[in-house]
């Protein structure tokens, strides 16, 4: 079986450290993307990836923008939307969308990421 696979982006270290631990814990293989500038240079990474965790306050990247590289994919990850809760939540048919309210606790993390853990061919410690 395939491990579950994420991306991740995340401008704020300490949010992509902690986010980082806890999914290595469930035994996925994780990508961390510092800066929406970052993701879009390995976006072609993007077609072995199982969920996509991006924060809605990139400085350099919109969410829209994201969501548009995301949709030019052969393969599209669901996506997990870390939010403030400042900007308007976005509702779409063409992406699997969920999102994660800021601060979180770790619980409501494992059962966002569980959310989305594809049914068959992948691997989670849970």
């Amino acid at each position: 079986m395939q491990p579950f696979r994420v991306t991740l982006v995340e401008d704020e270290p300490s949010h992509a450290t902690l986010i980082q631990y806890h999914l290595n814990q469930l035994g996925a293989e994780v990508t961390v993307h510092p800066s929406g500038s970052a993701f879009f240079q390995h976006r072609s990474q993007l077609s072995t990836c199982d969920l996509l965790i991006v924060s809605d306050q990139l400085v350099d990247l919109s969410i829209f923008s994201l969501l548009d590289i995301v949709k030019e994919q052969t393969k599209q990850p669901s996506v997990l939307i870390l939010t403030t809760g400042r900007h308007e939540l976005i509702e779409s048919s063409e992406h699997n969308l969920s999102y994660l309210q800021k601060p979180f606790a770790i619980s409501e993390l494992r059962a966002a990421i569980d959310y989305h853990k594809p049914s068959m061919g992948v691997t989670m410690n849970v």
